[in-house]
């Protein structure tokens, strides 16, 4: 990208002129690129193909230009093909310096930063020593000598750090520590035979304390201090004339508003002060104390403007709590997505911007509560930055303002007072229907019916049939600048209440067997900054029920019931009076039984009081006829005898009836002539019928029949 001064395009073959909304005039051309007509600047900027460039035009010849409603504007190329350019495309200013092929020093591989009293910014490198650039002008320049000593040109800058002498410090991988004044250079290497000289030639941090005292951190052997007035070095570990600190590899260093130094490393915190003698050791398993820590290994250490200390980890950000001392956590779980942090800055509105293995990340610290918040920004390769990847120790704040990031292929800085933090939410867009894993198109046929008769994000409704249970949408946020910064959250409502993260592409959701009813699909996007939206995009989605559920389904299981339940009750009551009925029956029965006792103890009575008279009748017939002999009166008194007798059987008959309701009747047999008999028993009715004029006579066809037979039940 170029700039002319005046309004001077740089090809006449104009193609298409578009008046963007920023006032800005775009002019498409013939193998002249974009011109960017700024009429109130006076000025115009080319956009051109740049071979080294992947992000620049791909050709330059432009024949079409649109601006649509998010600013973007969309270019078309010939034999480019389509290409576009969001206005949030260059938030982040790129520094990249071109490697010279035949002397290929990593100079892009930033490692630490520092300002001189100009304004000019220090850039060390991982093996291509030092240089500068100039903030205003863009310039660069390479840094060959210090003071009038030349440098190694391999030289590994590790740290950069200027004291308030302006002396500048520089800390080296394998080469010691450097001290340049002016024209002076002072080079401190390790010397482990000397007691008060530096340990270890790989210096990873430098600090100076309130008390202009200069803290030098190693990567294995802790830390020191350097006397300047005896130009030896306290060493501040269990071996050393210092304070036992137990970290080893210091990675941060910073001091609290008490006057205590915090040092960071792979073994967690320690917090001493020397002139006191207080040491205190954070770490995430203390014994017999838990203080919050995410992890033991801390990358880097920074005071905010209101003396509150914050920790970078390998597991998340931390801040120290004075009120519980304790650590509070921000990781994954409330915002913190690029948990790999090496290095952490508070910028001039009190925010902190970190940097990790995977981007950069802005945290807007809330601290209206007790507890605080933040709200996380993350910015990728995506957003313009020289990589993901971002170095250690490569993070600093300029005097004006300005936040600079190192990584490993040049360095980005924003100004955060100007910063275009994107605000707008995403609009979720529903872009595809599956049904049993198949892409359902508009006016397709779907088991005899059109399932979307229009797109799926304009109809917003889609109805199903039972069986019909495994379907899955999908969506997107038409995020065209950083497509893989995506993420989304999603319910079900009437299936499930709560939000689920979907991060990670392809960006569906997928449903199985759901009951029948009405279901709204609700979902929601990050901004392009990640910043979670609240505008809801929704979709209904109707299951039919089968038609054993229907409502007609269910009004005939009604009926049914009703007519069951009615049924069931006339069988209920009809039985019910049966057994009433059967009751009364019984009633009756036993009173007409006890009736019958009534009878039967009534005659039993009748026939005793019958039968003492007739036993003293005939005793003394039976005297009589004794006297008498057989004589015509001994006929009567016989007859007499015979009819008692058969009256008193007939009163024996009577008390029978008791015994024959009791069932106690037995039958008694015996031998005899049942002939002679019933002959006898004829006989005994002679009288009886000479008197009535009745003829009576009694034959036989057989003179007797011998035979068992129970005589009194004959008789009767």
């Amino acid at each position: 990208m170029k700039t002319s001064e005046g309004l001077q395009l740089n090809n006449s073959l104009v193609k298409v002129i578009l008046p963007h909304t920023n006032g800005q005039v775009w002019i498409g051309t013939d193998h002249g690129g974009i011109n960017i007509v700024n009429k109130n600047k006076d000025s115009v900027k080319y956009l051109l193909n740049e071979p080294d460039n992947l992000n620049s035009l791909s050709n330059n010849a432009v024949y079409a230009l649109y601006e649509d409603d998010q600013g973007i504007v969309w270019v078309g190329t010939f034999k480019g093909g389509v290409e576009l350019f969001h206005p949030h495309s260059s938030r982040f200013a790129l520094v990249r310096r071109e490697i010279d092929t035949s002397n290929p020093f990593p100079w892009n591989d930033v490692n630490a930063f520092e300002e001189d009293a100009t304004g000019e910014i220090y850039v060390g490198t991982n093996g291509g020593g030092l240089w500068k650039y100039s903030p205003d002008n863009g310039e660069i320049s390479n840094i060959v000598k210090l003071g009038n000593d030349a440098i190694p040109e391999n030289l590994v800058v590790v740290d950069l750090f200027t004291d308030h002498q302006g002396v500048l410090w520089i800390g080296t991988y394998q080469d010691g520590l450097y001290a340049v004044d002016g024209a002076s250079v002072t080079h401190y290497e390790a010397d482990l035979d000397n007691p008060d000289g530096l340990k270890d030639s790989n210096v990873w941090k430098i600090f100076e304390d309130s008390k202009r005292r200069l803290w030098i951190g190693t990567l294995r052997e802790g830390l020191f201090q350097l006397d300047r007035k005896r130009n030896n070095f306290v060493h501040f570990r269990e071996n050393g004339k210092g304070m036992p600190l137990t970290v080893g590899y210091v990675t941060g260093i910073t001091e609290d508003d008490k006057g205590n130094i915090w040092v960071s490393g792979n073994n967690g915190i320690n917090v001493f002060n020397p002139d006191t003698g207080y040491l205190k050791n954070y770490l995430v398993d203390s014994p017999g104390a838990s203080f919050g820590l995410s992890s033991n290994e801390i990358s880097d250490l920074v005071k905010d403007k209101q003396g509150v200390i914050w920790a970078s980890t390998n597991k998340g950000l931390c801040y120290f709590d004075e009120q519980t001392s304790r650590f509070v956590v921000f990781n994954e779980a409330n915002g913190v997505k690029n948990k790999l942090l090496v290095g952490l800055e508070m910028d001039n509105k009190n925010n902190l911007w970190l940097s990790s293995q995977e981007g950069i990340i802005h945290a807007k610290i809330n601290r209206t509560e007790p507890l605080f918040s933040a709200e996380f920004r993350v910015f990728n390769s995506g957003d313009g930055l020289q990589g993901d990847y971002y170095n250690k120790n490569a993070l600093f704040l300029s005097k004006k303002g300005k936040v600079y990031f190192g990584g490993s292929d040049g360095f980005n800085f924003v100004d955060p007072s100007t910063f275009p933090f994107y605000e707008e939410e995403s609009h979720v867009v529903f872009s595809e229907f599956q049904l049993f894993n198949q892409s359902i198109a508009v006016n397709e046929q779907v088991n005899g019916r059109i399932l979307l008769p229009s797109p799926l994000n304009k109809k917003r409704e889609i109805q199903l049939n039972h069986d019909e249970n495994i379907f899955s949408v999908s969506f997107s946020s038409m995020n065209y600048l950083n497509p893989e910064k995506n993420s989304f959250q999603y319910k079900l409502e009437g299936f499930n209440n709560d939000w689920i993260s979907l991060s990670n592409a392809p960006f569906e959701v997928s449903f199985t067997n759901l009951d029948p009813g009405n279901y709204r699909l609700l979902v929601k996007a990050s901004n392009i900054d990640g910043i979670p939206g609240t505008e809801i995009s929704s979709l209904a989605i109707t299951v039919l029920a089968p038609f054993w559920k229907t409502d007609f389904a269910y009004f005939v299981y009604f009926i049914a019931f009703v007519l069951f339940v009615l049924l069931a009750w006339k069988w209920f009551v009809g039985k019910e009076r049966s057994r009433l009925k059967r009751l009364d029956e019984i009633k009756e029965i036993h009173r007409l039984a006890e009736l019958d006792q009534m009878k039967s103890r009534f005659f039993t009575n009748i026939s005793h009081e019958f039968r003492t008279p007739l036993t003293l009748i005939l005793a003394p017939i039976d005297k009589l006829m004794e006297k008498e002999g057989e004589d015509s009166a001994n006929f009567y008194l016989k007859t007499i005898q015979k009819n008692a007798k058969k009256l008193l059987a007939l009163v024996n008959q009577l008390m029978d009836v008791k015994n024959i309701e009791m069932q106690t009747i037995k039958l008694v047999l015996s031998e005899g002539d049942i002939i002679s008999l019933i002959e006898d028993q004829v006989r005994t009715y002679q009288s009886l019928s000479v008197n009535t004029n009745i003829g009576l006579t009694f034959s036989s066809d057989v003179r007797n029949i011998p035979c068992s037979f129970d005589i009194d039940k004959v008789k009767k």
